[in-house]
């Protein structure tokens, strides 16, 4: 697994994203969401979906908005495109988050900016998986 703590400065969030998490890495994502407010409903999802060691190409986000921070889950893949949505669709559920924290409008060009800021800030993190380069590491 590795992890990334990700300061999303212009929009005062931090994101704790985990990525190639395994189910031997269960406990610890556990104990992250836990420590910033998970409810019950969302610890049993995400220990369901940890636990299954047959899991690939899933992804979990679950942010607290009050306190402006998310957990991104990354889990294994079986290829890069798979990769590639799973991420997509985190980011798009983050994006949904922090616009609900700040009332932005849904499809407004702020969104669409966040976004854009959001995909560009995660780049460093995430080029090891779709690249085939291995020059990628953080």
């Amino acid at each position: 697994m590795r992890t990334a703590d990700i300061d999303l400065g212009t929009y005062n969030w931090r994101v704790l994203a985990f990525f190639e998490v395994a189910p031997e890495d269960k406990d610890g994502i556990l104990d992250v969401l836990y420590e910033i407010g998970a409810p019950d409903e969302i610890m049993d999802n995400a220990e369901e979906l940890l636990s299954d060691s047959e899991r690939y190409d899933f992804g979990l986000t679950y942010s607290n908005k009050l306190d402006h921070i998310t957990v991104m889950v990354i889990g294994r893949h079986t290829s890069k495109s798979e990769f590639f949505d799973s991420i997509s669709h985190e980011v798009r559920h983050l994006v949904d988050h922090i616009s609900a924290a700040y009332g932005y409008r849904p499809g407004g060009e702020s969104v669409a900016y966040m976004t854009g800021a959001i995909s560009a800030r995660l780049t460093a993190y995430v080029q090891r998986y779709v690249c085939d380069c291995k020059h990628h590491d953080y």
